[in-house]
């Protein structure tokens, strides 16, 4: 027979090592997953031209969103270079819907902070680019680096 402080033990150890649907990450919607097309891209309250946001493409999938390229060098952007993949994690109810993108750099990891909004064929996605704070609306500054897009549905 067990005594009451193995039983304790066990229970801590068992509710700890546990987990739960809810502890895990969740997908955006399937509704949100596919390929998407920038139809807007605003950087740190810069928008670059037309030409450049047209070749913007996001790619979500259950686990992974992929994006881009966009980059700015000497105050031009350019839409050259490898896309970038980053895993996410998001929390729907949060206000507004909450999506942090986790970035691989070596061995190290980090995040952007970031928030959502999927409305039909359209999907916003903004996030600030140091992981120390949450963007509260669908726009950017100077300071600090944030990235703002607006995307369609990419027609087949």
């Amino acid at each position: 027979m067990m005594s009451g402080r193995v039983k304790a033990g066990l229970f801590v150890l068992l509710a700890a090592t546990s987990t739960t649907a809810a502890d895990k990450p969740q997908p955006l919607p399937k509704t949100t997953q596919g390929d998407w097309v920038a139809v807007a891209v605003e950087f740190c309250g810069q928008r670059p031209p037309a030409d450049i946001v047209r070749k913007y493409k996001v790619i979500v999938e259950a686990d992974v969103i992929v994006l881009g390229p966009l980059n700015m060098a000497d105050g031009k952007f350019n839409a050259e270079g490898e896309p970038c993949k980053a895993r996410y994690e998001q929390n729907p109810k949060a206000s507004p819907k909450a999506i942090d993108l986790i970035l691989k750099d070596g061995d190290a990891e980090y995040r952007m902070l970031g928030i959502y909004a999927a409305d039909g064929n359209q999907l916003k996605l903004c996030w600030q680019h140091d992981g120390k704070a949450r963007p509260t609306e669908f726009k950017t500054n100077a300071e600090p680096t944030q990235m703002l897009l607006v995307l369609e549905r990419a027609k087949p």
